[in-house]
């Protein structure tokens, strides 16, 4: 027999080609494709929910990847796009919505830009916030990508090596960085701090060993080394990040 797919010829149940299962003379029966069915989705979820919790384990994936062991867990680019899909339905419930930032805006530099926008559009206040909570969110998860990208760079620039693998850990990092946003959010909701100092104080005390530890994991540098590279990643990561929240916020007000 051949595969139905690729013509290769089955030497098993699957083709050494495509992958793809040997098509079996009871597949359109209802049971069996209901088991397909039942089965892949049950796949799914639990390669998804393994996925996120070993991104909770500091470099792991990474090394994984890197070492080739990659059928227990999503790729870096799904996994990356699972948790900016998580972040995107939570975002509202952890303080990322305008009625949040505008009690931490302390300076009252955000509501100066915001009451200007409704004056000028001539727009109700609630109807404002609710099309502002649902564009921030968008605009905010897409310019993420910008991080993936620096922090990508900044590991060529530190680590060498090539820049696939350096795509690899910035994925997973990045991916990591919505859990932790998240995280921070529900913190900051349930203790009811506000203001910059506790969200940013909160912020590095839970990637400053995360960064160092993935970092050691995948690059095995000497622990001096790796501490000065992490600042590095840090300071850069921090004026590039506050550039493009800034940005994001503008083109929010832009596009409400």
């Amino acid at each position: 027999m051949r595969c139905a797919n690729c013509g290769t010829e089955l030497v098993g149940d699957y083709c050494h080609s495509c992958g793809q299962h040997r098509v079996a003379p009871d597949e359109f029966a209802i049971l069996p494709l209901l088991r397909q069915f039942g089965g892949e989705l049950a796949h799914l979820d639990f390669k998804s929910v393994r996925s996120m919790a070993a991104l909770l384990n500091p470099g792991v994936l990474t090394r994984e990847f890197l070492e080739g062991k990659r059928r227990r867990h999503l790729s870096p680019l799904k996994l990356y796009f699972l948790a900016a899909a998580v972040f995107f339905v939570a975002a509202p419930y952890v303080g990322f919505g305008l009625t949040d930032m505008l009690e931490e805006d302390s300076e009252g530099v955000l509501k100066g830009l915001v009451d200007a926008h409704i004056a000028e559009r001539g727009m109700n206040p609630e109807v404002f916030v609710e099309r502002f909570d649902l564009r921030i969110q968008t605009v905010y998860t897409l310019s993420l990508s910008v991080s993936v990208v620096v922090t990508a760079l900044l590991l060529r620039a530190l680590f060498r090596g090539p820049l696939g693998a350096h795509v690899v850990f910035a994925l997973h990092y990045v991916s990591f960085l919505y859990l932790a946003a998240m995280a921070g959010g529900a913190v900051m909701q349930v203790t009811g701090w506000t203001g910059p100092l506790p969200s940013i104080g909160l912020a590095y005390s839970i990637l400053t060993p995360y960064l160092f530890v993935a970092l050691r994991r995948v690059y095995q540098d000497t622990i001096m080394r790796t501490a000065l590279k992490m600042l590095v990643i840090f300071a850069a990561t921090f004026v590039v990040d506050n550039i493009v929240s800034f940005a994001a916020l503008m083109l929010t007000l832009w596009l409400v």
